[in-house]
């Protein structure tokens, strides 16, 4: 398998819009850096769960797996991130 194959399914995992949403939703109620890790693995998970069953895909695809889960450990940590950083400015206005 080609690396160059493999990055372009990255960054299309990267931009998938079910990765992204799960990936928001998992970050925000993530509340340890440790869920992280969690919420990306589970992320991944919907996503081949929702490949399976809208795209008529008839097997699960350990490489789109494994593909999936670092595109959603990226938004998932942003999500957490994003969401740490508004805890944040929160407590410095009260």
């Amino acid at each position: 398998m080609d690396l160059d194959y493999v990055f372009a399914v990255f960054l299309v995992k990267l931009a998938s819009p079910t990765i992204i949403l799960a990936s928001i939703i998992g970050g925000f109620a993530a509340s340890r850096p440790v869920h992280i890790l969690i919420a990306a693995v589970v992320v991944a998970f919907l996503h081949q769960l929702f490949l399976w069953s809208y795209e008529n895909v008839h097997e699960f695809s350990l490489v789109s797996f494994a593909v999936s889960v670092p595109a959603a450990l990226i938004t998932v940590t942003i999500a957490f991130v994003f969401r740490r950083g508004l805890e944040y400015i929160m407590r410095i206005n009260d």
